[in-house]
């Protein structure tokens, strides 16, 4: 019993880091707590929501992520990382409407856009 719990105490840990459970990786709930968080912030700072969005997709990738994220980008005018991400976004769903959107206003000139309207209207 004694060698049991000495080989558990001693594998634990490495198991955690191979099956991507140890203490640094973002928990599931956490993400939709930072997704929330994320949201509350998005239309007044975007860079702050990027730092959240980062997190998210960094643990969890979605569409909805780098749709969020890749608008940020864009009302901060840096357009090619808004490109990049509705890129990623679209190859994990070709069809989503937000996405396929914001990469239609990244084609206009900046004038032109209608990134000014809040992002939970736009989906």
């Amino acid at each position: 019993m004694a060698f049991r719990r000495m080989l558990f105490v001693l594998l634990a840990p490495a198991l955690g880091t191979i099956l991507g459970c140890d203490d640094t990786t973002v928990k599931h709930d956490e993400i939709d707590k930072i997704l929330i968080e994320s949201n509350r912030v998005i239309s007044t700072d975007p860079a702050k929501a990027v730092e959240l969005l980062n997190r998210v997709i960094e643990a969890k990738p979605s569409e909805y992520a780098y749709y969020s994220r890749g608008w940020c980008y864009a009302r901060m005018n840096e357009d090619e990382k808004a490109k990049a991400d509705v890129s990623q976004g679209l190859k994990i769903s070709p069809d989503h409407p937000g996405l396929k959107w914001l990469e239609g206003e990244l084609k206009k000139p900046v004038g032109q856009r209608k990134l000014s309207v809040p992002i939970d209207k736009l989906h």
